[in-house]
C-alpha cells in the first residue's frame, strides 16, 4: 500500500514564504539605482555639479537621475561607505528644504520603494509622487544622523499616473537651514497585488488541507 509522509506546517510555512519571495522578485525599475554610472561629460573623480537659484533644476552627478535647489545645492559622487553598497554613493547637499535628487519614470500596478541614506545634518525626506506634486502617495522621513540606514515605502497602487522617485532634504518652513546627506542602493520594484497574494496563499493552503487529509485516510 502505498505510503505518505506528512509534510509539516513549519515547511508549509517556509514553502509558502519561499514562492511569495520568488514570485514577487522583479528587476530594479529605477535606473542607475546603485549611483554606478556617472553623468556622461563631467569631470571625475566625483563628478561634481552645482545649481544657484530658486526653482533651478539640473542633472546631478549620477546618471538618470535630477535635481533641484531653492538657494544652492550640489551633487558628487564619492566612494560608497554603505555596508550594502558597491562603488558610488550620491552626497547630496542644500540650502533649503523639499529639495533633493529625484527620477521621473512610468510604472503600471503595485509597487514598493527603498532607499539607503546617511544623513550629515537636516533631515530627509522619501517619497513617492503621482499626479499630485504635492501630496506623496507614500513618504517617511528620517533624522537619525551618523549611521546608514534602510527607508522602506509601503506599497502603493500606481496604475494610471506618472511617478516621481523623490529624495529630498526635509528641514521644514525654515529656509536658511539645509541639508547635507548620502544616498544609496534606491530601489524600486513592482509587487503582486494584495488579492492576488491573498488567492496563492489559499489555492497553496487549500491543496495542503486535501493533501493531508488523503494522507490520513491512506495507512500502511
Amino acid at each position: 500500500m502505498l505510503r505518505f509522509k506528512f509534510i509539516s506546517v513549519k515547511f508549509f510555512c517556509y514553502l509558502c514564504l519561499f514562492l511569495v519571495i520568488t514570485t514577487n522578485a522583479e528587476a530594479n525599475l529605477l535606473l542607475n539605482g546603485d549611483f554606478n554610472t556617472p553623468r556622461s561629460g563631467l569631470s571625475a573623480p566625483n563628478y561634481a555639479t552645482s545649481l544657484i537659484g530658486y526653482g533651478a533644476n539640473g542633472d546631478s552627478s549620477a546618471q538618470d537621475w535630477n535635481y533641484n535647489s531653492r538657494s544652492n545645492a550640489s551633487t558628487e559622487l564619492l566612494s560608497t561607505t554603505d555596508p550594502a553598497g558597491t562603488g558610488y554613493m550620491i552626497h547630496v547637499t542644500q540650502d533649503g528644504p523639499s529639495v533633493g535628487i529625484y527620477q521621473k519614470l512610468s510604472v503600471s500596478g503595485y509597487v514598493s520603494a527603498s532607499v539607503d541614506i546617511y544623513i550629515n545634518f537636516g533631515e530627509v525626506y522619501f517619497a513617492l509622487y503621482g499626479s499630485d506634486c504635492c501630496n506623496p502617495l507614500t513618504s517617511m522621513t528620517l533624522n537619525a544622523v551618523g549611521q546608514w540606514q534602510k527607508l522602506n515605502l509601503p506599497s502603493v497602487d500606481v496604475t494610471g499616473m506618472p511617478l516621481t522617485f523623490v529624495v529630498y532634504d526635509n528641514t521644514g518652513a525654515n529656509f536658511t537651514t539645509g541639508g547635507d546627506f548620502f544616498v544609496d542602493n534606491a530601489v524600486l520594484t513592482k509587487i503582486s497585488e494584495p488579492s492576488t497574494i491573498w488567492l496563492f496563499f489559499s489555492g497553496v493552503l487549500a491543496s495542503f488541507c486535501r493533501f493531508k487529509k488523503l494522507a490520513s485516510v491512506v495507512q500502511p
